[in-house]
């Protein structure tokens, strides 16, 4: 009689093969991964007794997609910067800042994943009396909620985090308000998904107190780009505080993990496995 170890040796042989030919590979990957910025248009104003600006950018910092563990980095960056001169009226200067991340997860039918979206905000409020002449001016972000599309799958909103200071008021003085937060969001699904993500929030820069022959205050949200207005120095990197523009704006961090699922002929193998041990003993 064949010796029963003989037969689990090749039973376990013989499913190794079956596994590496016919099982679909596991572990999953990151594929088509976009990140569009869709803020609105750049504006700049350096000439007559009104200056303005806004700018944004969206971009991919780091990606890598076909680690065990995928992985990407990307940042929302924005600009506002206003400042009404001699003769020049109230002013307001805001920029609907938004990014969109649209990628594929890559993976078996049945394998698990889990998608980690880590975020982080980093900006400024400034203001400068430029005057000296207790006129107003006023530094905010409205926030908007994040959102998720999963295709197949759910939709929702992701939350963005809320710094402990979006709004310096409407004041005069000089104000410089460093603003930083962040938060931890997780998603889960099975199988091969296409996924969109979006994050935006508005920011805004009011001169708001300007009459002839009396400025109104400087303004800006710095949110990692430095501005080129002239004569003005809100908009400045380092500048007021010693700022990096490379450590400022929207980081969203997305880290995949994936689960696989045991192949159910590999189930079937290891029960009969479990017989021929059982017949073995009687032996």
């Amino acid at each position: 009689m064949r010796n029963p170890l003989h037969v689990i040796c090749a039973l376990v042989a013989s499913i190794g093969t079956m596994l590496s030919c016919n099982a679909p590979a596991l572990g999953g990957s990151i594929a088509n991964l976009t990140v569009s910025n869709l803020s609105q248009p750049d504006m700049f104003s350096n000439f007559g007794s009104l200056k303005q600006e806004r700018r944004s950018s969206a971009t991919l910092l780091s990606s890598n997609p076909t680690a065990t563990m995928p992985t990407f980095s990307s940042r929302l960056a924005g600009l506002v910067a206003a400042d009404a001169d001699i003769l020049g009226a109230a002013l307001s200067t805001s920029l609907s800042l938004s990014m969109q991340i649209d990628f594929d997860i890559v993976a078996a039918p049945t394998e698990s994943w889990t998608m980690q979206i880590d975020q982080l905000r980093s900006f400024a409020l400034t203001l400068d009396d430029d005057a000296g002449n207790a006129h107003a001016s006023q530094a905010r972000v409205n926030l908007h909620l994040g959102s998720f599309s999963l295709t197949p799958g759910l939709s929702g909103a992701i939350p963005i985090p809320t710094a402990g200071i979006e709004n310096t008021g409407s004041v005069s003085g000089d104000l410089y308000l460093p603003a930083s937060a962040n938060n931890t969001s997780v998603l889960s699904g099975v199988g091969p998904t296409s996924v969109q993500l979006n994050f935006s929030e508005q920011l805004i820069a009011n001169s708001l107190d300007s009459n002839f022959f009396s400025t109104g205050q400087e303004a800006s949200v710095r949110f990692g780009i430095a501005g080129g207005l002239s004569g003005v120095i809100v908009d400045d990197y380092p500048g007021v505080g010693g700022r990096s523009v490379s450590n400022d704006g929207h980081f969203v961090d997305v880290k995949l993990t994936f689960v696989p699922e045991p192949a159910s002929a590999a189930l079937l193998a290891l029960g009969g496995l479990g017989l021929l041990t059982r017949e073995s003993r009687k032996h």
